[in-house]
């Protein structure tokens, strides 16, 4: 055993589970917390798992959060609502919703505010990608105090990330689901 109870072998990293960073009308969102031994403050990460917008679940980049906390960063693994349930711009709500959430409670989350990126794959790494070129105004969601905390972020690593659509014909139905229509539909 190390100092701090810690056991030879184990990561350096401490997980606070199904912590409620909004409630919608679908219910509550959870995120998974990841941190680093220590009294910090770290750089935050915020984790979006894939899915096509329609599938997945925050465990899905437990490995990943939990590897960012042992390099140092606190890492927050969020659901958010899927489609076709809740369309387009539901999900970049929920994420901003949790920077904010990262940045209220930066202090018993052991994270430096002003340090918060995004981690995602695949729709979670187009919602990360989106998140962090949107000023704080962009996609605002109704209700959100002027005063709210800032929902930029720091830096983005996105992988796999569909952020063009311009490829798919404007009447395909095929984003149709996320979307709530057609991109000719849609345009916005």
């Amino acid at each position: 055993v190390l100092a701090g109870g810690v056991r030879a072998g184990e990561p350096d990293v401490d997980v606070l589970r199904s912590r409620t960073y909004v409630t919608r009308d679908t219910g509550p969102l959870d995120a998974d917390v990841y941190m680093p031994h220590g009294a910090g403050p770290y750089p935050g990460m915020l984790v979006v798992h894939g899915g096509a917008w329609r599938l997945g679940t925050r465990a899905q980049l437990a490995n990943t959060a939990s590897s960012f906390a042992e390099h140092g960063h606190t890492a927050v693994a969020i659901s958010y609502r899927l489609a076709p349930q809740s369309t387009f711009p539901a999900q970049i709500y929920d994420c901003q919703a949790a920077v904010q959430w990262m940045r209220r409670h930066a202090g018993e989350l052991k994270i430096d505010p002003q340090r918060i990126g995004g981690f995602g794959y695949s729709a979670g790494g187009q919602l990360v990608a989106l998140l962090g070129t949107l000023a704080d105004g962009d996609f605002k969601e109704d209700g959100i105090p002027a005063d709210a905390p800032s929902t930029r972020l720091q830096c983005v690593l996105a992988g796999g990330a569909p952020c063009d659509f311009r490829d798919i014909p404007a009447g395909s139905r095929l984003l149709a689901y996320w979307l709530g229509g057609t991109r000719q539909e849609k345009p916005d």
